[in-house]
């Protein structure tokens, strides 16, 4: 699958929108979305990270028809954790530096709207499921554990990459940093590190444009 790659901006924070960016050139190329436009439209502050939510309520308000697969941790609901708010379900699963990096506010906000929109489908995720999506021609953001990724001995935080291929490997578009476009991992490994096997499992699938499927 031939899908445009964009880096991270220079403050390293927007692998999300970069991811966000090579979705809807792939869809609209005759357009162009700036990291401003797309950080107005996900309701970012200075500093903080993008969540799912935030993506896929403007991928969905921009016409792309879109599922948030997601399997919360420690048998949590979606919609518990909506009751309970983001900065005490990221405390009790993540860890307290999870919740430094985002916004919590501004992402209960969009998991609202994305909840009642019937964006959010609540299931674990497998390789096959992966799998399945991609050979359907869906487009998969998903959230990898990025010091995982990097072999970095620290606590989780959560990294947008962009799924170009899947064979015995998978290989991805990673924002940064480093941006390195047609990254591969074996297979084992990549579902190690989509988040946690023990906490959360998330991903973002476009199925397409809303008046073509």
């Amino acid at each position: 699958m031939k899908i445009p790659f964009y880096p991270n901006a220079p403050d390293w924070l927007h692998c999300m929108q970069a991811c966000a960016k090579m979705i809807l050139k792939y869809h609209f190329p005759e357009k162009d979305f700036s990291f401003d436009e797309l950080d107005n439209m996900m309701g970012v502050k200075k500093g903080k990270l993008v969540t799912i939510p935030q993506v896929i309520v403007a991928l969905d308000k921009l016409g792309l028809k879109c599922k948030y697969v997601t399997k919360l941790g420690n048998g949590i609901t979606y919609a518990e954790y909506l009751e309970m708010g983001m900065k005490k379900y990221f405390e009790k699963t993540l860890g307290e530096s999870a919740v430094e990096v985002i916004s919590p506010e501004v992402q209960i906000q969009f998991s609202k709207e994305a909840y009642n929109k019937g964006l959010v489908e609540e299931k674990r995720i497998s390789f096959q499921d992966l799998k399945n999506y991609f050979d359907k021609g869906c487009l998969i953001l998903a959230i990898v554990d990025f010091n995982k990724l990097n072999n970095t001995q620290k606590d989780f935080l959560g990294h947008g990459v962009l799924i170009t291929d899947i064979n015995e490997f998978i290989h991805f578009h990673d924002p940064g940093e480093p941006p390195t476009p047609n990254r591969k991992l074996d297979k084992d490994f990549f579902m190690t590190i989509l988040n946690d096997s023990t906490k959360e499992k998330s991903i973002l699938v476009v199925f397409g444009k809303k008046n073509e499927r």
